[in-house]
Order: structure tokens, then C-alpha cells, then sequence
């Protein structure tokens, strides 16, 4: 009963699991591997991590579960497994067919969604190309990303994740003073990140129409990653939707941080 848990792809920070280590370590080892497929199904490959690595179900993933709320936009989830795993849940989980399951309506709407997904398979690459455009963009605004930038943003997330993170580097502004005698004096003013990306936020709502998160990212290791703002692509995004976001994006740093 050795378990490794993962996740093929991570909310909180937008990046892959090293799914091949995994499994040679899972191999050698002698462990079960279970994988967390929620944000990773249809996203990364149509089949999810398992396929954008080109492994195998229930041999190198012993357990697969996928979350019906990300993808297929429903409630509740599913679990992939062999035929011991599924047995072993069908059992334990007998209690709980009549107060727990999903009702119809939901159910229905989940199979539906998946009817369509597999009625076009070319969802997800549009999503991939929807993801490597906005890179693309992203790397050719120089208020975004110049190093040269007071307001440079990094991004921290996979180049294949729809959860794109971006952190800010530089949280320091410069306020200026003038005495009686005409003396100037300058001073660094530290800001808190998390403060400068809610300001951001903020501003792309209500003067873009543009809706981003600025996340805290907390985490219960003492190491938690610094807070990001967090854009989500989609399938159904545009070239127009993503240079909306773009320019919306350079005039709130602009804006905030008096690029």
C-alpha cells in the first residue's frame, strides 16, 4: 500500500507533473501511482498527462481520477483504475449511491460535454494554440516582459498550461521629494506584490472588461510560491480576445505601477 499522488497538472502554479520520472521511480520501486487528471484532461493532450506523455492507463497510472468540474463543466468526477481498484470502490462506495451520487440533471449535462468533446477532437488543439499565441504576444510587449521594464512580469507556468501564472519581478517604486532648497531626494518605496496585482486586477475588470486573478498562491509548506496573477485560456478565445487581454494588461501596469 505505497502510493506516489499527483497531480498531471497543478492549479496553484500552472505546471506539469515530471510524469516520466514518476513512473520510472513508480517501476523500480515497486509503488502505485495515483494521477489527478482534473486540469489536465482535454487541456494538455485530449486524454490528459497520461497522453501528452504517451503512457499507460493502469499499468504506469494505477489510478486515474478526472474532475468533471474543469473540462466537461459539470459536478462531481470519475475514477479510471483496473479491475481490482474499481471492485474495491464499487464496494466501499455502495453506502453511498443514493446520498451522495450526482443528481440526473448533472449527470447528464457531464455526458453531454463529453459527447461533444469527443465529437470534436480539435478543442484542444485550438487550446494549445490559443496558448502558444498569447506567449507569443506576451514575450513581444515590451511593458510586459522587458527586462528593462519596471513591471516585469514573468511567467512561472508550463508552456503547454491554459493556467498561465504571471508574477511580478520588480515591487519597488520611486518617490520623489523636493526641500525648501531645491534638493531632490529619491527613495525606494517597497509595495507589497499581492497589493500591486489586486491593483492590476482590479483595474482590468473595471476598465477592460477583462477578468484576471491575482491569487496568493498559499501553500502549507513554509516555501509557498510568490502571488501571481492568473489567466485561464480557452478553446473558445480568439486572436481578438487575447490582444484585448494584452493591451488591457500593458495599460493596468502602466497604470499602477507608472511604468
Amino acid at each position: 500500500r505505497r502510493f506516489i499522488v499527483v497531480e498531471g497538472l497543478y492549479k496553484n502554479s500552472g505546471t506539469v507533473c515530471p510524469l516520466d520520472q514518476l513512473v520510472a521511480l513508480k517501476h523500480e520501486f515497486k509503488y502505485r501511482l495515483i494521477l489527478d487528471e482534473s486540469h489536465s484532461f482535454g487541456t494538455l493532450a485530449p486524454k490528459g498527462c497520461l497522453d501528452l506523455y504517451q503512457r499507460r492507463y493502469m499499468y504506469d497510472a494505477e489510478i486515474v481520477t478526472i474532475g468533471l468540474e474543469t473540462t466537461l463543466g459539470g459536478i462531481g468526477g470519475v475514477t479510471v483504475g483496473n479491475e481490482e481498484v474499481v471492485d474495491h470502490q464499487r464496494l466501499s462506495g455502495a453506502g453511498y449511491c443514493f446520498s451522495a451520487s450526482s443528481p440526473p440533471f448533472t449527470a447528464s449535462a457531464a455526458m453531454a460535454s463529453l459527447s461533444l468533446f469527443q465529437q470534436e477532437p480539435d478543442r484542444t488543439q485550438q487550446l494549445q494554440s490559443n496558448v502558444i499565441y498569447f506567449h507569443q504576444q506576451f514575450c513581444k510587449s515590451s511593458t510586459l516582459c522587458s527586462q528593462e521594464s519596471s513591471s516585469q512580469l514573468v511567467r512561472t507556468s508550463h508552456d503547454q498550461s491554459p493556467l498561465i501564472h504571471l508574477e511580478l519581478v520588480a515591487t519597488s517604486q520611486q518617490d520623489t521629494a523636493t526641500d525648501s532648497n531645491n534638493n531632490t531626494t529619491t527613495t525606494d518605496i517597497t509595495t507589497d506584490p499581492l497589493e500591486l496585482l489586486q491593483q492590476i486586477a482590479n483595474f482590468c475588470l473595471t476598465q477592460g472588461g477583462v477578468a484576471v486573478l491575482a491569487s496568493p498562491r498559499y501553500h502549507r509548506s513554509s516555501e509557498a510560491p510568490p502571488p501571481a496573477l492568473c489567466l485561464i485560456m480557452s478553446s473558445c478565445h480568439t486572436k481578438e480576445d487575447i490582444d484585448k487581454l494584452i493591451a488591457v494588461l500593458e495599460e493596468a501596469c502602466q497604470s499602477v505601477l507608472a511604468v
